[in-house]
């Protein structure tokens, strides 16, 4: 298994603990850990949709300004990172397989019209 380095904007990587924890909340809507776990069959994907988060976050979203572009562009970053963890974190064939069917799965959930919902609740 090799290593990997996730893709975010310099600005997520500067953020302090505090800042983070305020933004980040991993999978799913705040408060819906165990509905939408952080972990694909044993595999912690905190990082990866923290990301996500921050990308849907007012802290990033103003220097570019509210679009669906935007909301596309923050679900293929959080797709392409949760391949590439997994990818690099999964040895066998049969396991990354059913890991990046979840992540496929979750890229569906948040680009379906109940995740442009959510993206943009209060930005309108």
């Amino acid at each position: 298994m090799s290593d990997y380095k996730l893709f975010a904007p310099d600005s997520y990587w500067a953020l302090t603990p505090e800042k983070k924890k305020e933004i980040c909340n991993g999978a799913g809507p705040r408060g819906f850990g165990l509905v939408v776990p952080d972990t694909m069959y044993g595999l912690n994907m905190k990082d990866v949709y923290d990301i996500h988060d921050y990308l849907f976050s007012e802290e990033y979203i103003p220097r570019g300004g509210w679009s669906h572009e935007e909301f596309l562009k923050a679900n293929r970053i959080t797709l392409n990172n949760a391949y590439r963890k997994i990818r690099a974190k999964t040895k066998w064939k049969w396991l990354r397989y059913l890991r990046e069917r979840r992540a496929r799965l979750y890229d569906l959930a948040v680009s379906s019209p109940i995740g442009r919902l959510i993206y943009w609740a209060g930005k309108n």
